[in-house]
């Protein structure tokens, strides 16, 4: 698999998987340990443990929350998913991933 195909799938999981299923045993099959996740509500999270909390917090706020992907440009080691704003944002999402040694490492944009 080509690293551009592996971040597209690893992307596409993310989102599918992780937050509109809930399905946190994900995490640790597409993250690397060490990787940073900045949520869009301000929140940095390192690791794992920090994202699947995250990921706990969001759904416990909001139980019907959905990421859906409107588009995934990928390039090479990186990836800029953009999903459309929850209902209390006027703004769409951008989300930058980066994968070095097909590892992934995930900084939202808003």
């Amino acid at each position: 698999m080509t690293p551009s195909h592996h971040i597209r799938a690893v992307v596409e999981s993310f989102y599918a998987d992780i937050w509109n299923r809930h399905d946190k045993s994900k995490i640790l099959a597409l993250l690397r340990d060490n990787f940073t996740f900045r949520g869009s509500l301000g929140q940095a999270k390192v690791g794992h443990e920090g994202l699947g909390s995250y990921v706990d917090f969001v759904h416990a706020a909001l139980a019907s929350y959905r990421c859906d992907i409107l588009a995934l440009v990928v390039a090479d080691s990186k990836a800029f998913a953009r999903m459309p704003p929850p209902h209390w944002r006027q703004v769409n999402s951008l989300a930058m991933f980066t994968s070095p040694s097909n590892s992934v490492r995930h900084r939202p944009r808003a």
